[in-house]
């Protein structure tokens, strides 16, 4: 049956989840040397799932670690988040040691160029799939050197707490998107100033504050493993591709004969096109999410969670949130939700949109894809103000289920910051609100909510 078929195909790409891996080979303190001599440039640490001929390739994180830290502890650290989200096997981790002491990546970008070279040319790395992150002076480095000379290259770049106060050049529409976690008890400033920047040059910047966090604590909240930036981080990257790197012809074939076959496609054949991604891919998913088949829609909104398609696939998705019920209106929010998270501005007004829809029902499910859509902001800066606007709106509606998702988006908190410099917030008269109770006697509760809402900056 396709519907049976179809829900293992949806636990599978919900994960992620490529051809079944039987090994990981994890090895470290390993000698880059300089081609063609025994000049060792750098040494790294490597985590490679095993690879089958004829097997997809594979993504590739690359790790910087910070001052008077080392390679082996980063690839140690995010293979923990990877094995509790169960892609431990999905993810080639590469990690270059720098140099000890302050500016550990001082002087190393020329080796960390014959670094990238070599992975693409000896390891299964997918290269429109290249994403790098880095701590500290790890995330300054990336900032300062790899996304100016290397930007055709990578699919997304990530800095933990990283201490660049330098401009990017002007952005181009290949750039990859960047995110940047700051600590309130570090260094915000610093970080909000050069968001702002990067943003007004262009680029897609997701900048999350992590409250009560200092230089040191912003990876883990409550720890590395369970960490829920950590683990939307890594699906980010998975989600991301290289966009001045287009389909190879091979994949643009496929895409094409897909899209003129007739009946349903094979799993195998929906993972593919979720690998490939990118606008080419998008409207592929488009058009099935259009399809009257309920299955291929919901198995198309679980891939638009799992993979951008830069835009193209948003539209539909709202559309499919309207009209449809059950899981495949739920999973298509939940794409929605995921995406405005990721600053995707069409995604935001799509939800906007929905929280004004004539049917309660689907208020409701604007106003669970608007929790997803702020979780990392609603204890943290606090921007864009238009997100929260809906929410707070929706306190007054004539429907108690609506307000209850509205208010389950609002009070929600994130995990508490191990050794946090700032208390926990928490919130507090007027401030607090029930759901059950008629708004109209809760006026003053909602007043606060609005004021509240009027005094955040739309961008920083």
């Amino acid at each position: 049956m396709f519907y049976r078929s179809i829900g293992l195909l949806l636990a599978s790409v919900a994960l992620f989840i490529l051809p079944s891996v039987q090994a990981i080979e994890r090895k470290d303190d390993q000698p880059l040397y300089k081609e063609g001599t025994d000049s060792v440039l750098l040494r790294y640490s490597l985590q490679l799932p095993r690879h089958r001929a004829g097997d997809p390739p594979l993504p590739l994180m690359v790790l910087f670690h910070g001052t008077n830290l080392d390679a082996k502890r980063e690839v140690t650290w995010t293979n923990e988040v990877l094995e509790t989200m169960g892609l431990r096997d999905q993810v080639i981790l590469l990690a270059p040691q720098g140099g000890s002491g302050r500016g550990p990546w001082e002087g190393r970008s020329g080796a960390i160029a014959e670094l990238l070279s070599w992975a693409k040319r000896e390891l299964p790395v997918d290269e429109r799939r290249i994403v790098v992150a880095g701590f500290s002076a790890g995330g300054g480095f990336i900032m300062r050197h790899l996304i100016p000379n290397h930007r055709q290259e990578l699919a997304g770049a990530i800095s933990f707490a990283g201490n660049s106060g330098h401009h990017l050049p002007a952005s181009n529409d290949t750039d990859p998107d960047i995110i940047l976690l700051m600590g309130t008890a570090d260094n915000p400033g610093l970080a909000r100033n050069w968001a702002s920047n990067s943003r007004k040059r262009g680029y897609r910047v997701i900048y999350r504050e992590i409250i009560g966090a200092g230089h040191g604590t912003v990876l883990g909240l409550p720890d590395t493993r369970r960490s829920r930036n950590r683990q939307d981080l890594i699906r980010w990257s998975l989600a991301q591709r290289a966009r001045a790197i287009p389909p190879s012809e091979e994949e643009l074939a496929f895409l094409h004969t897909l899209a003129n076959k007739r009946g349903r496609p094979r799993e195998a054949e929906v993972m593919e096109v979720a690998r490939i991604g990118g606008s080419e891919a998008g409207q592929l998913v488009a058009r099935w999410l259009a399809s009257d088949d309920a299955g291929m829609q919901r198995a198309a909104a679980h891939i638009a969670y799992t993979t951008t398609f830069d835009g193209a696939t948003i539209a539909s998705l709202a559309q499919v949130a309207a009209t449809e019920e059950g899981e495949t209106a739920s999973m298509a929010v939940k794409a929605l939700g995921q995406l405005a998270a990721w600053e995707f501005e069409d995604a935001q007004q799509a939800l906007i949109s929905l929280a004004q829809h004539q049917q309660a029902r689907v208020r409701a499910l604007a106003a669970a894809g608007l929790k997803d859509a702020i979780a990392f902001t609603i204890y943290g800066q606090h921007e864009g103000q238009h997100l929260f606007v809906p929410l707070i709106r929706m306190l007054e509606d004539p429907q108690q289920g609506v307000r209850a998702v509205a208010w389950d988006a609002l009070s929600q908190s994130m995990p508490p910051v191990e050794n946090a410099q700032d208390s926990e917030v928490t919130l507090s008269p007027p401030m607090l609100y029930d759901p059950a109770r008629d708004p109209s006697v809760q006026r003053e509760v909602i007043n606060s909510w609005q004021q509240w809402a009027r005094s955040l900056p739309e961008r920083l």
